[in-house]
């Protein structure tokens, strides 16, 4: 009898693990969707402005400000490190 392979079943989308706290993951599959993605961030904006919950937006707001500063930083002191890496060119002196 030969084996059949099994069809692996799709991700959910979203997975909702509720009880004290609450806690979304997105798929893989979702999170690869850049378009999706940014219309979701724009809609979920405009659902906590509408909503008047301007201090949970602003505190999300600094959160991805935060996460920029970041990336900014080290990419400053990555860039730093390469230039003190980097053979210096010989410097004529004329």
């Amino acid at each position: 009898m030969a084996k059949r392979a099994k069809h692996k079943a799709p991700a959910p989308l979203v997975v909702l693990d509720s009880g004290c706290a609450l806690d979304f993951r997105f798929s893989p599959e979702l999170r690869r969707e850049r378009e999706t993605v940014r219309r979701l961030a724009h809609r979920v904006v405009d659902l906590l402005a509408d909503s008047g919950h301007h201090g949970w937006l602003a505190d999300s707001v600094a959160g991805d400000l935060t996460c920029i500063a970041d990336d900014i930083v080290l990419n400053s002191v990555t860039d730093l490190v390469r230039e003190a890496c980097a053979p210096r060119k010989a410097v004529s002196r004329g």
